[in-house]
């Protein structure tokens, strides 16, 4: 029982430890990929608007963009809060912040079927990354047209 909690404590301190920090682009990445899951299911038209974001987003090639993109799923399904990425982004300018909530739209408007789960976790990344109401509403209606 003991040893259990030990593990448990390693594996989620470890991860979180200054060696292995969440970049930028990491912190970015994995929560466009929260909208993906949010529904508890998987859509290829969000993962290729998803790649498409990342593309936008970061110069890297294409072998990077997958390897992010496959790090950031991975790290998503394991992630227990959205904290390790939000702090991230928190600390970002404001038109960062705004452009990651739009793309979190265009995710979730992607397969034509805006679910509740994913409003859900997009007003709550936009709360924790310091963005008011106004600015949730404007990128929501920007992305629905």
């Amino acid at each position: 029982m003991l040893s259990g909690i030990r593990q448990f404590f390693e594996k989620n301190l470890k991860s979180h430890s200054p060696e292995n920090p969440v970049t930028d682009e990491l912190a970015i990445a994995c929560l466009l990929a929260e909208v993906i899951f949010a529904d508890n299911e998987f859509d290829e038209k969000e993962w290729h608007t998803f790649i498409a974001r990342l593309k936008l987003s970061f110069e890297m090639s294409d072998s990077e963009l997958n390897e992010l993109a496959e790090t950031a799923k991975n790290q998503v399904k394991q992630a227990s809060d959205l904290f390790q990425f939000t702090h991230v982004v928190k600390a970002m300018e404001y038109d960062k912040r705004v452009q990651l909530i739009e793309g979190l739209w265009q995710i979730a408007y992607a397969d034509g079927n805006l679910d509740p789960h994913e409003e859900h976790i997009i007003r709550r990344i936009c709360e924790l990354i310091g963005l008011g109401h106004s600015d949730f509403i404007k990128t929501k209606l920007a992305q629905a047209n």
